[in-house]
């Protein structure tokens, strides 16, 4: 899976949905419901979208008296992962694709007269992975993650042109913006990549290797920056495809996340 940054970042900020919390427009409840102490939601909880891996929170506002909350997720009561369970907001935290789905709450309140609860529920909002990309930006992070079956040494990744082949390894990671590959701005030349793995481990350098193609001649291994960049030239007038290969014995567990980071400038 791969994710662009630069712009993502401003698709969140303006749409509201993406920014991980999420409440409908507020309205005047009913006044007499309010003055009896019945549950009246005056704010639903809405569709989210957000990046894989971001946490998610849901909002809801009732007004009434003694309120218990309750959300609810596949038909049930919310389980691990997710805090806020029983109270108007709830976060899903760490998103991935088995937290997809519906989410909705319901909200216990005394009827006045007989002290009986009374169960109100929100419509239920929808919980959705952002998609793999959004085109444009300077820079992207990608994410994928390692396969359980390893590539055999010395071979390109299936399905890739010959010469694909930065020396030695044991597994790799393709990211291609789903078959679509990566366009730099104009007016960039070059890029900077990093690599963490798992999310907050920077490897090193000397650990993998970084291959860039745009074509079948267009293709090369990027070159050492420091200790844990690489980098090499870029033209924006071209559509770019990384993998990164990593060395014999440097390879993180089976099923680690592994993001690529690439600068364009």
């Amino acid at each position: 899976m791969t994710r662009q940054t630069s712009k993502i970042i401003a698709y969140a900020a303006l749409s509201g949905l993406v920014a991980g919390l999420a409440c409908g427009c507020c309205k005047n409840g009913c006044t007499q419901n309010e003055k009896a102490g019945l549950a009246t939601i005056v704010c639903q909880p809405v569709d989210i979208s957000v990046a894989e891996h971001d946490p998610a929170t849901f909002e809801v506002q009732v007004k009434g008296r003694d309120l218990v909350y309750q959300w609810y997720f596949k038909d049930g009561p919310v389980s691990e992962g997710m805090k806020g369970g029983r109270t108007n907001s709830l976060t899903v935290s760490d998103l991935t694709t088995n937290k997809q789905g519906y989410y909705w709450c319901e909200i216990d309140s005394s009827d006045p007269v007989w002290g009986a609860p009374v169960r109100t529920r929100t419509r239920a909002a929808k919980l959705t992975i952002l998609p793999a990309s959004v085109a444009g930006g300077l820079s992207f992070t990608g994410t994928n993650v390692i396969m359980d079956i390893p590539p055999t040494p010395n071979l390109p990744p299936p399905g890739s042109p010959s010469g694909a082949d930065c020396g030695d390894y044991c597994t790799y990671v393709v990211y291609n913006n789903n078959g679509t590959a990566y366009k730099p701005d104009l007016g960039t030349t070059k890029f900077v990549a990093k690599v963490q793995a798992p999310l907050g481990t920077y490897v090193s350098n000397a650990d993998y290797e970084l291959l860039r193609a745009a074509n079948l001649t267009d293709r090369f291994c990027a070159t050492n920056i420091g200790t844990i960049q690489k980098g090499f030239g870029s033209t924006p007038s071209k559509r770019y495809v990384f993998t990164v290969y990593f060395k014999p014995g440097k390879c993180p567990p089976t099923n680690t996340y592994v993001y690529l980071e690439v600068d364009w400038q």
